[in-house]
């Protein structure tokens, strides 16, 4: 399926798990959960191969996410998420399903989300530091996502929506080479 593909069936998805956990005021709890499981994909690749591949049957799958589920000590809507997920063989859209919820979630609290990209992982005290400038640049509530990319060797990629600050070492010096051609 193409990208363009699974984000609509990632939207439709995370769309409807959002509605039924504001109609059961499950918004925080069901968050928490799918930020769990995210987690715990991340960590296990072994995870990710049981519940994306091709050989693990749908039944197989299914309990997969039931002991996820009982793992997490996840919330019954978010288990029979998951569950729903396995059935309808929706499993390998997952990520981008819990993208578009949480997207949801931080713009039903009024938030705005800034990822924010570094060589290695920041200090708590810098990411609150970054979170207080935005918040003051952009006069809203920001919540930082951090991710790491070596590739970049030092500063700060920070995205927010459709607008990006770059300043990391490798553009920095991709701007000099190219200066230098000149």
């Amino acid at each position: 399926m193409a990208a363009n593909g699974i984000n609509k069936v990632a939207e439709r998805y995370a769309n409807a798990l959002y509605a039924l956990c504001q109609e059961k005021k499950a918004v925080d709890a069901v968050s928490k959960d799918m930020a769990a499981v995210v987690g715990a994909l991340d960590a296990s690749s072994e995870l990710v191969i049981a519940l994306e591949g091709p050989i693990a049957s749908t039944d197989e799958k299914s309990a997969v996410v039931g002991a996820l589920g009982d793992a997490i000590k996840a919330n019954t809507i978010s288990k029979n998420f998951l569950q729903l997920l396995a059935v309808k063989r929706r499993l390998t859209a997952l990520r981008a399903i819990v993208e578009a919820f949480n997207a949801l979630v931080t713009a039903g609290r009024g938030e705005v989300t800034a990822i924010v990209t570094s060589a290695s992982s920041l200090k708590p005290k810098d990411v609150k530091a970054i979170q207080d400038t935005l918040q003051k640049q952009l006069n809203a509530s920001v919540v930082v996502e951090q991710k790491v990319d070596e590739s970049i060797i030092g500063g700060l990629i920070v995205q927010v929506g459709d607008r990006m600050i770059d300043s990391s070492v490798n553009t920095q010096l991709q701007k000099l080479k190219l200066a230098m051609k000149e």
